[in-house]
């Protein structure tokens, strides 16, 4: 059983899900269907022995950093959990390199393998090289309110770009690769898009944030402007009973609940997939088609939703030539989700076609489910080719204008060897 799960995490390459088991004081290991599997450590202050652990991340290196919260260190370990050394010590005096005073949440990492420490009641982070050698602090100067209070989740996107959650003040702090302050966004209240306390924060692969706030859960995109949120107090499927601390890894948003929770909930992007019944001739990201021709794609979705999820599509350019045939919306519920539904262009068969024109495929996606609404799939770009394709029937009985050529230089061709047969009889 867990007891108020702090932090997990989705390791891939493993295949497990590693758990910091905040008052059992062990990490625990599951498979992915959420399976226990194992654990280790016990309470104390030695290796291998922790007090309260509230984060696990796994580096570029497969390292595993355990946040050890009661005894102010991080723990490194290998893959098979053999101890490697330990970062830090316990010092609730703020501007000191290497002392935390009850770190409560995962390291993160950049893109050269630093760590950023949340040093949450020193209130403040700390930055180190993957040797554990101390590199500097970070604090929001430059802000109006220029210092933290309580820094929990920290989160580095693709651009090491880096997003803490400053709980007391109610907002989420943005600096830049070198921890230059940049920007913040978040209030205090009850409205659309305010928090109460935050302290869980991801990002996903298209920019959007998600900030785990007392019994739900906000999205926001890059521009820090709400999307929807999710969540309310309770022991239910998709509720919660404080605010959440979130991991990310693919398709996969997983929540653990500290102080009062008891378990891990696993919450699937949407995810809708795109794809051909053959191959098809791409050129420069363009698909090209000839006149005369139809093209079919496929669409379906990779999990039930709950509510029915719509897809509509609009031709952008080339409309006298081309029309999406039977239906632009398609529906998908509970019952065909999984079924999929053929989209075919028509493309006319007209002489007149004026040369490479240029048209998409736009889709947008709505539903009432969590996370459909902004789903993006990628536009569809194809160029049509102005080359005329007679039917059959001429087609059988008339030559190309090419083959036309060809037939009449080989006419003049065997004329001027005619001839030149003829004059070497006449010699």
């Amino acid at each position: 059983m867990l007891y108020s799960p702090n932090s997990a995490v989705l390791d891939m390459k493993n295949n497990r899900i590693i758990v910091a088991d905040n008052r059992n004081h062990v990490i625990k290991v599951f498979d992915t269907n959420g399976n226990f599997v194992s654990k280790f450590g016990e309470r104390g202050s030695d290796p291998s022995q922790f007090e309260n652990p509230t984060g696990v991340a796994i580096s570029p290196n497969q390292e595993i950093y355990i946040t050890d919260g009661g005894n102010g260190r991080i723990q490194i370990f290998d893959p098979n959990f053999n101890f490697i050394r330990a970062l830090g010590y316990e010092d609730c005096t703020d501007g000191i390199a290497g002392g935390f005073c009850y770190p409560e949440a995962n390291v993160v990492f950049d893109s050269k393998g630093n760590v950023y420490v949340p040093d949450t009641w020193n209130n403040q982070i700390q930055v180190f090289d993957s040797r554990g050698n101390f590199i500097k602090f970070i604090n929001p100067t430059g802000s109006a309110i220029p210092y933290f209070d309580g820094v929990y989740q920290l989160f580095i996107d693709l651009n090491d770009n880096l997003f803490v959650t400053d709980s007391g003040n109610t907002r989420i702090v943005k600096f830049n690769s070198n921890g230059e302050y940049l920007s913040e966004f978040g209030s205090y209240g009850t409205g659309d898009g305010e928090f109460d306390y935050p302290m869980g924060l991801v990002l996903d692969a298209a920019g959007n944030i998600y900030v785990g706030d007392y019994h739900k859960i906000l999205k926001f995109n890059s521009n820090f402007e709400f999307i929807e949120d999710f969540g309310t107090y309770g022991y239910e499927n998709g509720n919660f009973t404080t605010a959440p601390f979130l991991s990310i890894t693919g398709n996969s948003l997983i929540t653990s609940e500290p102080w009062n929770g008891h378990r891990l909930q696993v919450f699937l992007f949407p995810q809708i997939t795109l794809y051909f019944d053959k191959d098809v001739n791409i050129i420069n990201e363009r698909i090209n088609l000839k006149k005369g021709e139809n093209f079919t794609f496929n669409l379906q979705l990779d999990a039930p939703p709950k509510n029915p999820v719509y897809i509509i599509m609009d031709t952008i350019g080339a409309e006298d030539y081309i029309s999406i045939s039977h239906k632009k919306i398609l529906t998908f519920d509970q019952n065909n989700w999984n079924i999929p539904q053929a989209v075919t262009l028509q493309i006319y068969d007209k002489e007149n076609t004026q040369s490479n024109n240029l048209f998409q495929i736009q889709f947008n996606v709505a539903s009432d489910d969590i996370g459909y609404n902004d789903y993006n799939i990628e536009q569809l770009n194809f160029i049509l080719s102005a080359d005329y394709l007679p039917d059959e029937a001429e087609s059988d009985n008339e030559l190309s204008p090419t083959g036309q050529m060809i037939f009449l230089v080989w006419i003049i061709s065997c004329l001027i060897l005619a001839i030149a047969g003829y004059k070497t009889k006449l010699q």
